[in-house]
C-alpha cells in the first residue's frame, strides 16, 4: 500500500504505469492493455489540457470525468465508445483506491453511457432489384441471392458461414463433374 506522501506525489503518468504493470501481471491480453493504455492516456491527456491544476489521481473530481464524457459526445463519440472509455477511467481509478492513491473513486455514481440501439437494415425495393439484376441470367446465383434475401440472411452471416457471393462459381470436381 502506498503511503499518503507517496499518495501526495504520485503523477497521473506513474500511476497509469504502474497500473498497466498490474494488467500485465494479471495476464491481461496485449490487446486489452493498449486499449487501457489509450484510453486513460487520452482521458489525462484532456486533463493536462484543461485544467493545470490536477497533478496526482487525487487531485481529478467527479466533475472532471463527467466533463470528459461530455467532451467525447460533443466530438461525436458513440455511446458505445464513450462507455469503453469510462469502464477504463473506472478500472484505473479502483487501482488508484485500492494503492491507497486516492480516498474515493471520481467515478462513483456515474452512470455508463447508453449505448445507441441500431435499427434494423433492410434494402430499399431498388436495392433489392439491383441486387437481383447483377445475378443476371445466371439461374444459380439469382436462386442463392433469392435464398438469401427470402430468408432475411445478412452478409456477414453469410461471410462467417465461408460463403462469398464474389467466389461463387463452378468448380469442377476430378470427377469432371460440376460442384458448388
Amino acid at each position: 500500500m502506498a503511503t499518503a506522501r507517496q499518495a501526495i506525489t504520485q503523477s497521473l503518468e506513474t500511476a497509469l504505469s504502474a497500473y498497466l504493470r498490474t494488467l500485465e501481471g494479471r495476464n491481461r491480453s496485449s490487446a486489452t492493455i493498449l486499449a487501457y493504455r489509450t484510453d486513460i492516456g487520452q482521458f489525462i491527456a484532456w486533463l493536462r489540457e484543461t485544467n493545470l491544476t490536477i497533478e496526482t489521481p487525487n487531485d481529478v473530481e467527479r466533475l472532471d470525468v463527467t466533463e470528459y464524457l461530455a467532451h467525447l459526445a460533443g466530438r461525436g463519440l458513440s455511446g458505445v465508445s464513450r462507455a469503453r472509455k469510462l469502464a477504463a477511467i473506472r478500472e484505473y481509478f479502483k487501482y488508484s483506491k485500492i494503492e491507497g492513491l486516492i480516498d474515493a473513486s471520481p467515478v462513483e455514481g456515474i452512470d455508463t453511457p447508453k449505448t445507441e440501439k441500431r435499427g434494423r437494415n433492410y434494402l430499399s425495393p431498388e436495392e433489392y432489384s439491383r441486387l437481383l439484376a447483377a445475378a443476371g441470367t445466371n439461374t444459380r446465383d439469382y436462386c442463392i441471392l433469392m435464398t438469401f434475401l427470402q430468408t432475411a440472411c445478412a452478409s456477414a452471416s453469410s461471410a462467417r458461414c465461408g460463403l462469398r457471393m464474389s467466389i461463387w462459381r463452378t468448380r469442377r470436381s476430378t470427377s469432371g463433374s460440376a460442384r458448388a
